[in-house]
C-alpha cells in the first residue's frame, strides 16, 4: 500500500488531487459526491465581497454555457462510443476521450451562487458537515476589491470553519480596482505582483486559517507574484493555466522522470499535442518556481486529464493537483480513476510515498549553461561538419518521403526507396528523425 499524503497550503491532505473552485464546487450535492469519490480536498466556487456583485451583472443565466470544441478548436468535439459499457462489463463507463477543449460562452458565468453573507456560511457548514468522516478538505475561495471587502470575506471565513482559503487573484473575468485610484482594470488581480504583495500579507494578518493565493497563468511575472505570496505569510499558492498560454513549457517522461525531448534545458519552447492541453504550460512554471526557491506548497491546475498527470506534477515540484475541466466533462467521480492509476504506478516501480517523487525531475534539469555542449558553426556559414550524423535504416523505411519534403536544408534525396542524406547540406537538426513514422532515421556519432 502506497502512502499518498500530502499538504496544501501546508494543511494535510489524504491524496494529492483536488477539485478546483467552480461549477463542479458550488452545490453541497456536488461537493458531497466529490467527497465520497476519494478527493484529497475540494475548493469551493469563489465567494465575492458586495463591491464585486454590485459591478457584475449576477442573476442572469445564459444557457448553454459549455460546448466542446475538438482539440485543436477547428470544430465541434465528437465523443467516441465508450466499447466497455454494458450488463456484460458489470456497466463500467467508458473512458472519454480527453482530446476535448471547453469553451465557455462568454456571458454564460453566473458570478455569485449564494445571496449573502449568512447563506455562504450555511453553505460551507453543509459542505463540511457532508465531507465529514471522508477525510476530503474544504477550502474556500474568496475575492475582493477594496480593503473593506477583504476584511468582510477574512472574517466571513474565520467564522465558517473551512479548512483554508484561497485568495482568488486568478479569475480574468473579475477585473480588479487599483487601491489607490480606484480604477477599474480587466486583468485579474494577479496580473501585477505589486497588488498580489499587496492582499496576501493583508489577508494573511487577518485570517486564522491557512491561506493559499490563485494566481493567473497570465500574468507577465508568475515568479515575482509567487514570491510575493511567499513572503507574506500565506502558506500556498496555486497556479492555474488560462486561455492565454504563456512560456515556459517543460514535458516529463514517466519512465525516465527525465523531462522530455532535451534533458538539459529546464524550460523549453516546443509543440504540445493540442491546442487545448496546458499541462506543459503549468509544469514549466511550477518547475520553475521551485528552481527560483519558491519553497512553500505549490498546487498545479490546467490540463490534468489523468492519475499520470498528477504525477508529472509532482514530479515538477507540486504538492496537489486540481483539475476543473476534466471534473465537468467526465464528472467528479474520476477521482476513483485517477487514485488507482497513481497507486498502481508507483507500487509497479517500488514507491512508497510522494515524497519520493516531489521534483524527481528537478534533479535532472539545470539553468547552468557550462553543463550544455558548446553550440557549431552552422554548415550553411561555413562550419565544419557536425560530430553526429543522421543514419538510415533501410528496413524500416516505407519511403513515405515525409522526411524528403520537411527537411529545411534540401539534405535528402530519395532516387530510389530509402533516403540518402547529403553530409555537406545536414544540419543534423533532428526534424526528420522526429517526423519519421516508422523510426528509420536517427541520430549517431559521426565515425
Amino acid at each position: 500500500m502506497v502512502d499518498l499524503t500530502t499538504t496544501y497550503m501546508g494543511i494535510p491532505l489524504k491524496n494529492p488531487i483536488i477539485v478546483a473552485g467552480g461549477p463542479s464546487t458550488q452545490s453541497v450535492e456536488i461537493c458531497a459526491k466529490a467527497a465520497r469519490a476519494g478527493w484529497g480536498a475540494l475548493v469551493t466556487k469563489t465567494y465575492f465581497a458586495e463591491e464585486v456583485v454590485r459591478r457584475k451583472l449576477t442573476a442572469a443565466m445564459y444557457r448553454p454555457a459549455f460546448a466542446l470544441l475538438s482539440s485543436d478548436g477547428r470544430g465541434r468535439w465528437r465523443p467516441k462510443v465508450p466499447k466497455v459499457n454494458g450488463p456484460r462489463y458489470g456497466n463500467k463507463l467508458g473512458k472519454v476521450a480527453p482530446d476535448y477543449a471547453l469553451a465557455l460562452n462568454p456571458r454564460g458565468t453566473t458570478f455569485q451562487t449564494w445571496p449573502d453573507d449568512q447563506s455562504y456560511l450555511d453553505f460551507i457548514s453543509r459542505v463540511k458537515e457532508a465531507a465529514d468522516g471522508t477525510g476530503c478538505k474544504v477550502i474556500a475561495s474568496i475575492y475582493a476589491y477594496t480593503e473593506e471587502g477583504w476584511e468582510q470575506l477574512c472574517d466571513l471565513v474565520n467564522r465558517s470553519g473551512a479548512d483554508g482559503v484561497e485568495l482568488n487573484l486568478g479569475c480574468p473575468v473579475t477585473g480588479g480596482i487599483w487601491p489607490d485610484t480606484g480604477e477599474l482594470f480587466p486583468q485579474a488581480p494577479g496580473h501585477y505582483p505589486e497588488l498580489v504583495a499587496r492582499w496576501a500579507r493583508y489577508c494573511a494578518q487577518r485570517l486564522r486559517v491557512p491561506a493559499s493565493v490563485k494566481l493567473p497563468g497570465h500574468s507577465p511575472d508568475p515568479l515575482r507574484s509567487a514570491k510575493a505570496v511567499q513572503d507574506s505569510g500565506c502558506r500556498g499558492v496555486q497556479y492555474a493555466d488560462t486561455r492565454i498560454v504563456p512560456d515556459p513549457t517543460l514535458f516529463i517522461d514517466l519512465d525516465t522522470a527525465k523531462p522530455a525531448l532535451f534533458p538539459d534545458y529546464p524550460l523549453f519552447r516546443g509543440g504540445i499535442p493540442s491546442a487545448s492541453w496546458h499541462l506543459p504550460f503549468i509544469l514549466g512554471r511550477v518547475a520553475q518556481f521551485r528552481m527560483e526557491d519558491v519553497s512553500m506548497d505549490i498546487s498545479g491546475c490546467g490540463g490534468v486529464q489523468s492519475g499520470l498527470d498528477v504525477l508529472r506534477l509532482v514530479m515538477a515540484g507540486a504538492t496537489s493537483a486540481q483539475a476543473c475541466t476534466a471534473t465537468l466533462v467526465e464528472g467528479v467521480g474520476i477521482a476513483r480513476q485517477w487514485l488507482e492509476e497513481i497507486a498502481g504506478w508507483m507500487e509497479a516501480r517500488g514507491h512508497r510515498n510522494l515524497r519520493e517523487l516531489q521534483g524527481l525531475a528537478l534533479r535532472q534539469l539545470t539553468t547552468d549553461v557550462s553543463r550544455v555542449p558548446a553550440g557549431e558553426v552552422p554548415l550553411v556559414m561555413g562550419g565544419p561538419l557536425p560530430r553526429q550524423q543522421v543514419q538510415v535504416n533501410e528496413k524500416r523505411c516505407i519511403t513515405c518521403r515525409w522526411c524528403q519534403e520537411a527537411c529545411p536544408h534540401l539534405a535528402i534525396e530519395i532516387p530510389d526507396r530509402a533516403p540518402q542524406i547529403d553530409q555537406r547540406r545536414c544540419e543534423v537538426c533532428g526534424l526528420c528523425v522526429a517526423l519519421c513514422p516508422m523510426l528509420a532515421l536517427s541520430i549517431t556519432p559521426r565515425v
